[in-house]
């Protein structure tokens, strides 16, 4: 299995920040933390990464704790929490 795909462009048009560090998959964590990964990234590259994570997700059955302010992305997840006077609260 090939974790990155075989698309080089869309390996090149992501930030290096945006994808997940080879090294921390090699230790098959449960859990992987995501803060802004799509953040600087334009639309298409951004539905890459949240692809990739899905994949990730249904291949190696990791979860993933992902903080964004791209709420189209957010609204994607199974579920969801926003921060409400310094409180989570479930995303209805």
């Amino acid at each position: 299995m090939t974790v990155w795909g075989t698309d080089r462009e869309s390996c090149r048009a992501a930030s290096s920040s945006a994808w997940p560090s080879p090294r921390a998959l090699v230790a098959q964590p449960r859990v992987v933390l995501a803060d802004e990964p799509t953040g600087n990234l334009d639309p298409k590259t951004s539905e890459v990464i949240w692809d990739l994570f899905l994949r990730l997700q249904a291949e190696r059955h990791l979860a993933f704790v992902i903080a964004t302010h791209n709420h189209d992305l957010a609204r994607k997840a199974d579920r969801g929490y926003r921060l409400l006077e310094g409180r989570a609260v479930a995303w209805s």
